[in-house]
């Protein structure tokens, strides 16, 4: 028995130590080259950017079936938008009218390099995608015939409008359930749409993601006029603050329940911390990266968060008046999968424990 209790505690010693927080660093610069920005990774390490100039801008994918380089010209400034976990990207650009004025329209590349136009409410109106699920499912925005910004679900070659009509809108997230959350174009509400039912949020909030378990993250404002970052579960906000800083907002939330944002002061010199926060831990990644060899660099974006904790960020510092960047992958290590690992840990000694009051 002495020795099945020292084999469980062992596993559980080796799981806990092997989950404690730290990343590892990959430099996209490096790898693949300067002249890219990549946007989006999903759970496969697989990118999604851009490379070029602002008028002559290339899609750039780094998918396991190798690289695709592709421009559009029928749009100007193009980039992906969205990064499905099977490789399908999705792209938007810029068109002008003739009196200047910008539109927004999306494109889908699927697997087999297929390029489709996003279906619109009427042939030749604006699209725009901001999320996709992995059944394909994306969502975002379309203006109806009425000319208002409607929050639009693109499935199976159709568009389908929810949120409040009468007002613009667009739907930012959407999980594996088909759940979505969207605000006015205002920011000053939102709701859920889930099951044919829509539910609005109380309060001036601003709801942007939604990840399977069916937490939703975003910003609210704070009846002190700050805003905050937030988890929203079953009726209960959690604001997400970071110490020393006012204002927090969102950048994404993955299923592993990890929250990704920027926390910064307003009319303050000092920069803007990007954090990752799970579990009640709040990981500053400024500090993370440059006790990794990036002292002096400064962040110049941090773009995405796959359902591994990989996030993308952009760093750049001047030298001799000579502007450097780097594009980076940070990767926890271990990824959040360890956690299987101390679980397993944990059962092993309760399972040890039962059997010795059994004896």
């Amino acid at each position: 028995m002495q020795v099945k209790l020292t084999l469980a505690a062992a596993a559980l010693l080796i799981a806990s130590q092997a989950s404690a927080t730290n990343y590892s660093i990959d430099n996209l610069t490096a790898r693949y080259g300067e002249g890219y920005t990549w946007l989006h990774v999903n759970n496969g390490g697989e990118l999604a950017g851009v490379g070029g100039t602002t008028w002559s801008r290339s899609v750039e994918l780094r998918l396991r079936s190798g690289s695709v380089s592709y421009l559009d010209d029928s749009l100007f400034q193009i980039a992906p938008s969205a990064l499905a976990n099977d490789g399908t990207v999705y792209y938007q650009g810029l068109t002008y009218d003739v009196f200047g004025k910008e539109y927004i329209y999306s494109k889908r590349r699927g697997l087999d390099g297929t390029i489709t136009p996003m279906p619109a409410f009427r042939e030749g109106l604006p699209t725009r995608v901001t999320d996709v699920n992995d059944h394909g499912i994306a969502v975002g925005s379309a203006p109806d015939e009425s000319s208002y910004t409607r929050a639009a679900i693109f499935k199976d070659g159709k568009v389908t409008a929810i949120g409040p009509a009468n007002e613009d809108t667009v739907a930012d997230g959407i999980n594996n359930h088909g759940a979505v959350v969207g605000h006015d174009l205002l920011n000053t509400h939102s709701f859920m749409y889930a099951d044919g039912k829509l539910t609005n949020f109380d309060g001036q909030v601003t709801a942007t993601k939604i990840n399977d378990a069916n937490v939703v993250a975003g910003s609210r404002l704070l009846a002190n006029g700050n805003e905050t970052a937030f988890l929203y579960k079953d009726g209960v906000f959690t604001d997400i603050t970071v110490a020393g800083k006012s204002y927090s907002q969102t950048i994404d939330l993955n299923n592993s329940g990890m929250l990704l944002g920027y926390a910064f002061n307003s009319f303050d010199a000092t920069p803007t911390q990007y954090f990752v926060y799970a579990n009640g831990e709040t990981i500053v990644l400024n500090d993370l990266v440059a006790a990794q060899g990036y002292a002096g660099w400064n962040f110049g974006q941090v773009y995405d968060i796959n359902d591994n904790g990989q996030v993308l960020v952009s760093l750049y510092r001047d030298v001799n008046d000579v502007r450097e960047s780097r594009q980076l992958l940070l990767s926890p290590v271990p990824e959040p999968g360890t956690w299987a690992m101390l679980l397993a840990g944990l059962a092993c000694v309760g399972m040890v424990k039962r059997r010795a009051r059994a004896a």
